[in-house]
């Protein structure tokens, strides 16, 4: 079933640090937890080990986040993150890889399984990344952030797919104020997500991106990001793997919100 139980992991506090292949020498680490939550609606995959063999050392990670307050959003996540891993199985050149056709696939599924439920409104966020070749490609769709951490700092690659974007929009035509657009109710609310019945918004790398040696990628759920804040993700490449997983896993649980959303992080660096 590949690294991690490769798809379920139903918010078990624990932390593992894998190479993926001698030859390519990439870490990975994990923090997945269900935070003061009833119900673990995060979800990550990431394909076997030895289908990173199969496909010229191929590997594909995936990050899913249940929208929290509606109808079925473990399940909306289960179902993208093995969507896109199904997508990847099928696919027979990694290099050629359309991440944005996986993600409209996974839309597809994802409002097939709401209708044949007579759900309304349901969804999840979605993010992707494949390495391949000493490279990645990244896709996303909602607010799971996706970044690259090295000695130069750290880098959000894709963009928030939330309501504030648009009023900030707003800000810039002189429309509303940018006090007001921060104490918005809805400025969280997410404009795009699996799951959507209408266009489907998706942040994409156009190309293949060099990975360097003790670079680090980060996907990361908002209950990472939105209780820990960015200053420390960008030590991801300098602490030895194993203890930055730990330490991340410990100041969600210091921080000690009294609503701390599920939470999870995918680390993969190149030793």
């Amino acid at each position: 079933m590949g690294l991690f139980g490769r798809t379920i992991d139903y918010g078990i506090k624990t932390t593992s640090v894998i190479q993926v292949h001698a030859k390519r020498k990439y870490g990975i680490g994990k923090v997945h937890g269900i935070g003061m939550r009833e119900e673990q609606q995060d979800c990550f995959g990431i394909s076997s080990v030895e289908m990173a063999h199969t496909k010229k050392n191929g590997l594909m990670m995936v990050l899913s986040d249940g929208m929290g307050g509606m109808q079925d959003g473990a399940a909306m996540s289960i179902l993208t993150v093995s969507c896109c891993l199904q997508k990847y199985d099928e696919c027979t050149d990694v290099s050629k890889i359309d991440l944005r056709d996986i993600l409209r696939t996974a839309n597809e599924y994802a409002v097939s399984y709401l209708d044949s439920q007579g759900i309304k409104y349901g969804g999840a966020t979605a993010l992707i990344a494949v390495i391949y070749n000493d490279c990645f490609k990244w896709a996303s769709v909602g607010d799971s952030r996706i970044y690259i951490s090295d000695k130069n700092g750290l880098v959000q690659l894709n963009r928030d797919h939330i309501y504030y974007m648009k009023l900030l929009e707003r800000v810039k035509k002189g429309e509303i104020s940018i006090e007001e657009a921060n104490v918005d109710p809805q400025r969280d609310a997410l404009t795009s997500f699996i799951g959507t019945r209408d266009s489907l918004e998706i942040e994409c790398s156009d190309r293949f991106i060099p990975l360097k040696r003790k670079q680090a990628i980060i996907m990361a759920s908002d209950g990472i990001y939105r209780t820990i804040g960015e200053d420390f993700l960008k030590k991801a490449f300098e602490v030895k793997l194993d203890s930055y997983i730990q330490t991340l896993e410990q100041k969600i649980l210091y921080a000690g919100k009294k609503n701390q959303d599920n939470y999870t992080a995918l680390v993969l660096r190149k030793m």
